[in-house]
């Protein structure tokens, strides 16, 4: 293949994906994988975009080839966590978080993301376990501030959880972010505030699952008769291959090496 060729994909790809033009990027990757089909990078490239194209089959299925292409690529492994993750799937996605332990032992983000997993599967226990061992200068950072926030809120604690939430004040551009502000003015049952920042939480990030379900559930229901009528459609990609795996698997990125 010509690396030069290859090159000038990767970062035509990566700038679009920094750009946000997710389709376009998804089409430099397929250029890249036509001249080398076992390059991790670009598998990396289309999975993120795929991602943000809200096909999460098609994404993840993506970053385990990158990861089974580059044995160690972080970035890819924390892309599986993320989306598996976001779509409830927590003890996969800290079997995918341990993978990353073996190679970065006591990562931060792993750790990060490993408590927050645990809180989610209701074991606050582990979760302050973990969140508790992330360094001293990493504790004010903006995803451990996010886990502490949630546990509070766990705890009942909304003393705590607003001050968690007044250290992220100025911050404006986190969909999560915008999800927790939600779940603690709901705590003060404010709904049309919990609605504002769950509107914007999907304007940031339109994959996110956790604001769509609240948003769902905070919504009054319509009870017009016309639209009581009209069968719900289908949404997209909502049984995704993680959820029902055809086969058992003992960890969701083992794929073969082609």
């Amino acid at each position: 293949c010509n690396p030069r060729q290859l090159g000038a994909w990767l970062l035509k790809a990566s700038a679009q994906n920094t750009q946000k033009k997710y389709n376009e990027a998804l089409k430099a990757s397929n250029e890249m994988l036509k001249i080398k089909e076992a390059f991790a990078d670009g598998h990396y490239q289309k999975g993120f975009a795929l991602k943000h194209l809200n096909k999460p089959n098609e994404a993840i299925k993506e970053f385990q080839l990158a990861t089974a292409h580059k044995k160690e690529y972080y970035q890819a492994f924390m892309q599986i966590g993320e989306i598996l993750t976001n779509y409830k799937n927590y003890k996969k996605a800290l079997d995918v978080y341990n993978q990353v332990f073996k190679f970065k032992p006591n990562d931060v983000f792993a750790t990060i993301y490993s408590a927050k997993c645990h809180h989610l599967l209701n074991d606050n226990k582990k979760a302050e376990e973990l969140i508790n061992s992330v360094p001293r200068k990493n504790q004010n950072n903006l995803e451990t501030v996010k886990v502490k926030c949630r546990i509070a809120m766990g705890k009942g604690n909304t003393t705590q959880a607003a001050q968690y939430l007044n250290m992220a004040r100025n911050i404006n551009n986190n969909s999560e972010l915008f999800v927790l502000r939600a779940k603690y003015v709901l705590t003060k049952n404010n709904r049309q505030l919990a609605k504002q920042y769950l509107d914007k939480a999907n304007e940031l990030d339109n994959t996110n699952r956790e604001a769509q379900d609240l948003l769902k559930v905070i919504q009054p229901k319509n009870t017009s008769p016309k639209k009581a009528q009209q069968p719900e459609k289908p949404k997209q990609q909502q049984s995704i291959m993680f959820q029902k795996p055809k086969q058992k698997q003992t960890s969701p990125i083992k794929v073969p090496v082609k």
